[in-house]
């Protein structure tokens, strides 16, 4: 039981084990993306450099700095949700490992209890039938003692009614004869 009982923690230990680790490449994969939209972001600030230069004979100063700033915010703006959405993703993974670790954790508990309260119960159980052979020994020692006493009795009895009966047999047939003596006188 208590073997069983290891297997059984033994196994959640690596399914626990299993799903950490396997939170922890998602959380590797996130990371990786964020790193990758990072890196967008500043090709996209190259981009829009060179765009910049190339359109500087085209555009007067004004023109240039106000498609800058336009160009600024909107990968500033597309950054900002990326890494929003990014983090967002990365805090409710960390939630949900906190409450699967915290869950693991309880059912572990859970389980070192039962197996506390099954080892005690079994050897509340083991010490009750400490004494069961030598009782049962004993019991059968009392009915072996009895039936052969029932059986003298019994003996006894059937004598006893064998001679009752071999008597009234005797009392009737004298009876029987004496009677008959009589009819015939």
């Amino acid at each position: 039981l208590e073997f069983a009982e290891e297997q059984l923690l033994q196994g959640q230990l690596r399914l626990m084990r299993s799903q950490i680790t396997t939170n922890m490449r998602e959380l590797a994969a996130l990371r990786e993306e964020f790193v990758a939209l990072a890196g967008k972001q500043g090709l996209f600030e190259q981009g829009a450099g060179q765009a910049a230069r190339a359109a500087e004979g085209l555009r007067s100063l004004t023109e240039r700095v106000r498609c800058l700033e336009q160009g600024a915010a909107e990968a500033t703006e597309d950054s900002r949700r990326g890494v929003v959405g990014l983090t967002d993703r990365m805090s409710s993974l960390e939630k949900a490992l906190a409450e699967l670790d915290s869950r693991h954790f309880r059912q572990i508990d859970e389980l070192r209890i039962s197996l506390r309260t099954h080892s005690t119960s079994f050897e509340e159980i083991r010490i009750s039938h400490v004494g069961l052979p030598s009782r049962i020994d004993q019991l059968e020692l009392s009915m072996s003692a009895s039936e052969e006493h029932r059986a003298r009795e019994l003996r006894t009895f059937t004598e006893s009614h064998v001679r009752r009966v071999e008597a009234l047999e005797k009392l009737c047939s004298g009876s029987l004869e004496r009677s008959a003596q009589d009819l015939q006188r």
